[in-house]
């Protein structure tokens, strides 16, 4: 809207109702585990699907060993259904290896979600992307530690 003497005005809702937005986000802390990892890459990312939605696509800042793993916290995806994996290709002959994808939720108490696929490397695409979504996954116990 703009005011008579030229200058914009900008108005702003101050408050809402309190049963019109839900404003209470929960938040978990997920364990990203990447066994068997190899490849000459720049970057690789994932995105967690879960039942309530997904983490959003995720930089893994690369490590070197057998088993890469990230921390991160997010919203609330309830169980893991699915994962996007992906990798930003070094050059043309670029591809990432790995056996199997690991999720720890800490809202999920005594669980993990083993993604694995068949498949276990991909080269990168046209654009220097490379993407896999798994949806096959084993659950397994974990024992609790105190």
């Amino acid at each position: 809207m703009t005011e008579s003497s030229g200058s914009n005005l900008v108005e702003f809702v101050v408050s809402l109702p309190c049963d019109s937005i839900s404003t209470i986000t929960k938040h978990t802390e997920l364990q990203i585990d990447i066994n068997g990892g190899s490849g000459s890459y720049e970057n690789i990312y994932i995105n967690v699907i879960g039942n309530t939605g997904d983490t959003g696509k995720r930089l893994l800042l690369s490590t070197t060993g057998d088993t890469m793993q990230y921390k991160f916290t997010c919203v609330d995806i309830q169980q893991p259904k699915k994962i996007l994996l992906g990798f930003v290709a070094k050059d043309k002959k670029s591809k990432f290896t790995f056996r199997d994808v690991t999720v720890t939720s800490s809202a999920i108490e005594g669980k993990r979600f083993v993604f694995e696929r068949k498949k276990r490397s991909f080269g990168k695409t046209k654009n220097g992307v490379g993407e896999m979504v798994i949806e096959q996954f084993r659950v397994e116990q974990v024992e609790h530690e105190e």
